[in-house]
């Protein structure tokens, strides 16, 4: 008998499944050569909402710098929602 797995979401259900689903889409409308160079850019109060993610979708932090689907993750006062921007060299 094979047994359903079932998803654990944090405690504001809607909120987190609406928000992997748009980082998700924001992801995937930058084409790759696109992506290369970006990293996400979001403020403070998003950065915690995206903090509650569960699972492998939850940001990593390698090496001092930290990740948000395999791309690096700046927090800036005036960041806003949750988006891809060019990395500053």
């Amino acid at each position: 008998m094979v047994q359903k797995r079932t998803v654990r979401w944090p405690a504001s259900v809607e909120l987190q499944q609406e928000l992997y689903i748009y980082l998700l889409k924001e992801l995937n409308d930058a084409h790759p050569r696109e992506r290369h160079g970006c990293g996400w850019v979001m403020n403070r109060e998003w950065w915690d909402e995206v903090r509650k993610l569960s699972g492998h979708q939850a940001p990593v932090t390698v090496e001092g710098s930290t990740y948000l689907l395999g791309l690096p993750t700046e927090i800036r006062d005036d960041g806003g929602v949750p988006h891809l921007e060019p990395r500053q060299s």
